[in-house]
C-alpha cells in the first residue's frame, strides 16, 4: 500500500512538473490563465511605447534573436507590443499579457517594464 502511494505521489508531482515545463519560466509567475490564440510577430509589429531605454532594448532583442526589425511608436494601430507604466501595479511586479491582437506590458516603472521584457 505505502509503495502505491508513493508511486500515486510520484506521478501526481511529475504531472506538476510537466506542467510547469510547459512554460518555462523563472521565476515562476504568481499567476497564469491560459487561452487560445497566439501573437504572431512579423516586420508589422511596432513597440509602441515612449521613448526609453526599456522600449530600445526590447526592440535590439527583438531584431538579435529573431531578425525581426520591430519599430519604435509613440501610438501605432494594429498587433503591437504596447509597454505601459501603470502606479496602480505594485513595486516588483508587472503584468503581462498576450492575445492574438497584441501584447502590453504593465509596470510601476520602468525597472518593472525590464523585468516584464525579460
Amino acid at each position: 500500500m505505502l509503495l502505491r502511494s508513493m508511486i500515486a505521489a510520484a506521478a501526481l508531482s511529475f504531472g506538476l512538473l510537466a506542467a510547469q515545463s510547459q512554460l518555462p519560466l523563472i521565476p515562476f509567475p504568481k499567476q497564469i490563465t491560459m487561452s487560445d490564440g497566439s501573437f504572431i510577430l512579423d516586420r508589422n509589429t511596432a513597440i509602441v511605447a515612449p521613448k526609453s531605454f526599456e522600449a530600445e532594448y526590447l526592440q535590439q532583442q527583438l531584431n538579435t534573436q529573431f531578425g525581426i526589425p520591430v519599430t519604435l511608436k509613440t501610438t501605432a494601430k494594429g498587433k503591437n507590443i504596447q509597454l505601459v507604466t501603470d502606479k496602480k501595479i505594485p513595486a516588483e511586479q508587472y503584468q503581462l499579457t498576450s492575445t492574438a491582437s497584441g501584447i502590453t506590458i504593465k509596470g510601476r516603472s520602468g525597472k518593472e517594464l525590464f523585468y516584464g521584457i525579460q
